[in-house]
């Protein structure tokens, strides 16, 4: 539940720069396994996020992939973190430019 508590900050923070956060459950287990100490409780998985996953997607909103919004999904690969940046897609409109009507010419 506290991994999904900070997850959730997160997603809602990218909601205003038109991205958004997806993690999966393996995901999930993995940082609140990796990132739990019993002394210091919720705020080790707090600081684990914050390292882990907030620190990489601030650089993307600013720098990289996730400048013009996306998906950041959380996964564990190989008994690591991975996350992976898709920016959004565009859309399938034309790169020539619109003709216009030729305007008749005005009587003198």
């Amino acid at each position: 539940k506290i991994v999904d508590k900070f997850i959730t900050e997160i997603d809602s923070q990218l909601h205003e720069k038109k991205a958004s956060v997806l993690i999966t459950p393996a995901a999930r287990t993995w940082i609140a396994e990796k990132g739990f100490e019993p002394k210091y409780g919720g705020r080790s998985i707090h600081r684990f996020i914050q390292a882990n996953v907030k620190d990489a997607v601030a650089d993307e909103l600013l720098f990289g992939s996730l400048k013009n919004g996306g998906t950041v999904t959380v996964d564990v690969e190989d008994d690591s973190l991975r996350l992976r940046f898709d920016a959004p897609r565009r859309s399938k409109k034309s790169k020539k430019p619109t003709r216009r009507p030729r305007s008749e010419k005005a009587p003198v």
